[in-house]
């Protein structure tokens, strides 16, 4: 999922940009690994964050969720703001930020599941990112 942010700096220097991504969802993860058999689940949400000013800029990225094994039977709701930090050299003109949330699920095995759901009724969404730019 990508959101886009534009804005016009005053000078030219390094940019600071905190950025707040509010998550609103539940995640099941299962594998029930025996000897006879293999079976793993694994589930990831990582967010980063590109600038753009005439060309783009080095990438910025961080893990805010990661969960995985053979044995595992865990589900949970993933609710709650995850943030990151991402600089920028820019000049005095129009910029882009693009934030990007990146999901990630592998099941493997008869049974096993991995799942990250945040669309399933009116509780589970993505809502829109903040940032600040400093």
């Amino acid at each position: 999922m990508d959101w886009w942010f534009s804005y016009k700096p005053l000078t030219n220097r390094n940019y600071a940009h905190t950025i707040w991504v509010p998550f609103h969802g539940f995640y099941i993860v299962y594998a029930d690994d025996g000897f006879w058999d293999s079976k793993e689940a694994h589930a990831r949400i990582d967010l980063s964050a590109v600038g753009y000013q005439y060309n783009y800029k080095a990438p910025g990225s961080t893990n805010v969720f990661d969960i995985q094994s053979q044995n595992i039977n865990v589900n949970d709701r993933f609710d709650g703001w995850r943030t990151m930090y991402y600089s920028d050299l820019l000049g005095a003109d129009q910029a882009y930020l693009r934030v990007s949330a990146s999901y990630y699920v592998y099941a493997r095995g008869g049974g096993s599941t991995a799942q990250l759901n945040f669309s399933d009724g009116d509780a589970n969404y993505m809502g829109m990112p903040w940032v600040y730019i400093d």
